[in-house]
């Protein structure tokens, strides 16, 4: 052929080459749609994420209650879901793709969630007294005066200016406040006031403190399904052709406090100068 022709037969190969792999592509595809769902990868993906809880048994603020397994009559029900999740993943397929061997998206976004959910259940108990001040440091010296009159004490902070000042502490020490520090690895620990251990409540939106005593935790149960696994996986899709659905995590859960222990709550209203 002459040299006029060879970028017309370039392209024509390219062209080829590209409807080639877009027919593969499309009978790959296919065969995932109208695979079923694996039960074996899910049984692997409920293990996984099962094993969070006994890695978190020890952590904050998992450790503030005393863990059951399966023995509360008053559960309820959760969910995490991973979104547009690929089927491909869990498809009963030979040439399937095996789950991620990285698993620790999964474990995080899931603990992530179970650990908001406890303290979103602890934000929701009653409040006995509250304190507000304009001033941090008359209300740090405030929350101290009420850790010493607690047994086994536990501040729980939102606010972000007590969160940093408390932080800053570490480096610059403050001999009028009676703030150290002790070797926790703990997720969320902050420091130590006095007696109390002080926590982070995480919640951008959350901007109080919270002063109760750790023996207001009581105890932790979480429903052990088929295979003593503590989630109940499936796979949800809209629609039967699609490639992603929805994968969901369900669990239920069940935490017991005790009535019989106060909570304080300080609020700091900051005056903003004009």
């Amino acid at each position: 052929f002459g040299v006029d022709e060879f970028p017309v037969l370039k392209e024509n190969f390219i062209k080829s080459i590209r409807n080639i792999i877009e027919k593969l592509k499309n009978q790959n595809n296919k065969i995932i749609i109208d695979a079923p769902v694996d039960p074996e990868k899910i049984v692997a993906l409920s293990k996984i994420a099962s094993s969070i809880i006994q890695d978190k048994k020890t952590s904050y603020p998992f450790n503030l209650f005393d863990f059951i397994e399966n023995k509360s009559n008053n559960f309820q029900s959760g969910s995490f879901t991973f979104k547009n999740y690929q089927k491909k993943y869990i498809a009963d397929v030979v040439n399937s793709e095996v789950i991620v061997d990285d698993n620790n998206w999964i474990k995080n976004s899931i603990s992530t969630h179970l650990k908001n959910s406890i303290i979103s259940r602890v934000l929701k108990l009653p409040i006995s007294y509250t304190y507000s001040s304009t001033s941090i440091e008359e209300l740090l010296q405030i929350i101290t005066m009420q850790i010493s009159g607690i047994e086994e004490p536990i501040l729980l902070v939102g606010n972000q200016k007590i969160k940093n000042i408390l932080r800053r502490y570490k480096w610059d020490r403050n001999e009028t406040m009676p703030i150290h520090f002790k070797n926790i690895s703990n997720d969320g620990y902050i420091c130590h006031i006095d007696k109390s251990e002080v926590y982070d409540l995480f919640f951008d939106d959350i901007d109080y403190i919270l002063l109760t005593s750790k023996s207001i935790f009581e105890s932790l149960s979480l429903y052990q399904y088929e295979n003593s696994q503590f989630f109940d996986v499936i796979f949800e899709q809209k629609n039967q052709d699609d490639l992603v659905g929805d994968l969901v995590f369900n669990y239920q859960i069940a935490l017991k406090f005790s009535e019989n222990y106060k909570i304080f709550r300080f609020n700091l209203n900051i005056v903003n100068e004009t």
